[in-house]
């Protein structure tokens, strides 16, 4: 079933959404992101997740160039042409194409919202549990949502 995605403004399938190799999310790994799931088709603590992103975007010199209120409709839409209730969500903001590799230009970052069926957890795994690795590492901003992640 073909899935879909909003990318820069319009929603269109994933195997067509396509970034810059000159995006910063890419060269330089600037971007911000959040992630929520639903509940009965409906995005859980929406408002405050946008909030995060705000301020996870200024603390690393980005803006968020798309309003809640259109963030909402937006993930709504995708819910409904992915045919999902229960979803997990991503926001991702990047800094966009640049011409030199370094600079932003505010008017032109990326943003992308995927919205992905979760995988429950089988019930054996509640009443087992699950062994876990650890690994300990500072993240270079601790207080935002990075996509540096490496």
């Amino acid at each position: 079933m073909q899935k879909y995605c909003y990318l820069n403004g319009k929603i269109i399938p994933e195997d067509k959404a396509r970034i810059s190799i000159s995006d910063l999310g890419i060269l330089r790994g600037y971007g911000v992101f959040d992630f929520l799931r639903t509940y009965n088709g409906k995005p859980f603590y929406l408002r405050e997740h946008l909030d995060r992103l705000e301020n996870s975007a200024k603390l690393v010199g980005l803006k968020v160039p798309v309003s809640k209120s259109r963030v909402g409709e937006i993930i709504n839409k995708l819910l409904k042409k992915n045919k999902l209730n229960e979803a997990t969500v991503k926001i991702i903001v990047t800094g966009g194409c640049s011409v030199d590799g370094l600079i932003c230009d505010l008017n032109h970052q990326t943003v992308i919202i995927l919205v992905k069926e979760i995988h429950e957890c089988s019930p054996e795994v509640y009443k087992k549990g699950i062994k876990l690795m650890t690994f300990e590492h500072q993240r270079n901003h601790p207080e935002a949502k990075t996509i540096d992640y490496i």
